[in-house]
């Protein structure tokens, strides 16, 4: 057999960088964050948010630094990109201050726009931006709108609220006794349509006693949530501006439970933010 050395080539390692991230949740809403680096699509992320085959999340946030200023990319679980998420915010922020790159209050660009949190007591994170700082050009007004159908039994008004990312907020007697055709149906009004082409998120929101509401949200992209901070706030925002909530509130989720406040011009909320594990992909 013939000398055949001259023809082997150098062993390319092919090999992908992996990808440092921790894994923290909101009340349950979890999420993976680490820096933005090499290019991720929502095919890498939604196979990373994989609960069997993967670390497992609601969404991942990459974080990268433009200018003097820290920013986000934002892709819910099924790969699909997202403009604003209120726990995936603090959770950011809660890595960046572990890094100890920087100091609390921190200002975050958000693709929906710009956002301030700041560390609390314990491991509560609060978050805060002004009103029109997250709404666009063309944004609808708060508007109570027409209930898709099959939405029409058990509800009284619903709210049509682009805070960020669009919302259905439905004030109801009773978020937690719902009948499976009306959850199919939430379901379907989550999913696209012709209505919201872009999908929306939908919140039922009921009355437990003075100041005290229990929340529940179908986010796009994820489903059911234990927690949905971007859901406390758009459904805040709609009750003030409809009259059925008061300026301060408590919401009660699955998760547990989420400070929000409005005054008209500028939205906070609060809450705990805690670290799972970290690892790399």
């Amino acid at each position: 057999m013939g000398n055949v050395r001259g023809l082997l080539l150098p062993v390319v390692n092919r090999m992908p960088v992996p990808w440092r991230f921790a894994k923290y949740h909101g009340l349950g809403n979890d999420f993976l964050v680490g820096a933005d680096g090499r290019a991720r699509d929502g095919r890498w992320a939604a196979r990373v948010c994989e609960r069997h085959r993967g670390p497992g999340a609601d969404g991942v946030m990459l974080v990268s630094r433009r200018r003097n200023r820290f920013a986000l990319h934002i892709f819910n679980a099924d790969g699909s990109p997202a403009t604003f998420s209120g726990n995936g915010i603090r959770c950011a922020a809660a890595w960046l201050f572990e890094q100890g790159q920087v100091a609390s209050p921190l200002e975050l660009q958000t693709p929906a726009g710009l956002v301030t949190v700041s560390r609390s007591r314990g491991c509560s994170m609060a978050l805060a931006f002004r009103i029109d700082s997250l709404r666009k050009p063309g944004d609808p007004p708060v508007r109570s709108v027409a209930l898709p159908v099959g939405l029409g039994a058990g509800f009284r008004l619903a709210y049509h609220v682009v805070l960020g990312n669009p919302h259905l907020v439905l004030p109801v007697d009773d978020a937690d006794r719902l009948a499976p055709p009306t959850l199919e149906a939430l379901d379907r009004a989550r999913g696209k349509s012709r209505r919201f082409p872009d999908a929306i998120n939908v919140s039922l929101v009921a009355p437990v006693s003075a100041g005290v509401f229990r929340l529940r949200t179908w986010e796009r992209g994820v489903g059911l949530s234990p927690s949905c901070a971007s859901g406390a706030c758009a459904t805040l925002y709609a009750g003030s501006v409809g009259g059925f909530l008061p300026a301060s509130v408590r919401f009660l989720q699955d998760g547990g439970e989420l400070r929000v406040t409005c005054d008209g011009r500028t939205i906070a909320l609060e809450g705990p933010i805690e670290l799972a594990f970290n690892g790399e992909v």
